[in-house]
């Protein structure tokens, strides 16, 4: 069974997700801090066996960006680490761009490739006693991935932290759970900055079409930050028309 899924984020009250750009609360002196403070805090509180991220999130965390060029697909077999009971990083990086030396974090990173990536850059995290999952010929096969994070790791709950596309995606394919969004004091208000979920798709097939969402809870935290909880309720992908 696939772990459940929740999309934890922060946001500003228009729904973008450029935190510099935010204006602080009032009497804020270390924002960051702040904003980290709200973020962990409401982290602390759900219970989960790790994280999902994309590549544009986890850049600052690598050494370099490979360039190397992808290959034809072929049939890949995942390649299983020792966990050693830490929480699972899972990093959706298709192309294998993200280059690390060695593990620097303190969970078991999960690479989430398609196809293509060269077996030597497999086999480099491998070295690195991380863990690579393949996600198909374009690396979008998510659900297959998540399956097989419950398999080989016995994941029950992930907390999806990516970024604007990588939520879209999984919103796209019905794979939210659950939202935890921290809504900051703070309006962007600038047109085509990045937002929580944006997926490709005509004005007639939206993403979230048939996920009613359900609120589970609503509180304000210290400097006036609101973290909503809701649950998202999939319904058939093409409801009948109520002609």
């Amino acid at each position: 069974m696939r772990p459940k899924i929740i999309c934890h984020m922060i946001t500003s009250i228009d729904g973008r997700l450029l935190t510099d750009r935010f204006e602080p609360p009032a009497g804020v002196t270390d924002y960051n801090a702040f904003l980290w403070a709200r973020y962990e805090e409401a982290e602390a509180r759900l219970p989960h066996d790790g994280w999902i991220a994309g590549r544009k999130t986890l850049e600052r965390y690598a050494v370099s960006l490979t360039d190397h060029a992808l290959e034809a697909p072929t049939e890949r077999q995942d390649v299983i680490g020792d966990r050693h009971g830490q929480k699972l990083g899972v990093l959706f990086d298709p192309s294998g761009r993200l280059f690390f030396e060695k593990n620097t974090m303190e969970d078991h990173l999960v690479f989430v490739f398609s196809t293509q990536v060269p077996q030597a850059h497999v086999d480099h995290v491998q070295s690195i006693g991380a863990s690579g999952l393949f996600a198909g010929p374009d690396g979008r096969d998510i659900a297959s991935v998540l399956d097989r994070l419950g398999d080989h790791f016995g994941a029950r709950t992930l907390l999806l932290e990516g970024g604007a596309r990588l939520n879209g995606a999984f919103l796209a394919q019905r794979l939210i759970d659950e939202t935890s969004t921290l809504v900051m004091p703070a309006i962007d208000g600038l047109a085509g900055m990045p937002s929580i979920y944006e997926h490709s798709a005509s004005e007639n097939d939206p993403p979230a079409q048939g996920q009613a969402m359900e609120l589970i809870s609503a509180e304000t935290l210290e400097g006036g930050v609101v973290w909503l909880r809701h649950r998202l309720l999939s319904q058939a992908a093409n409801p009948p028309s109520k002609a």
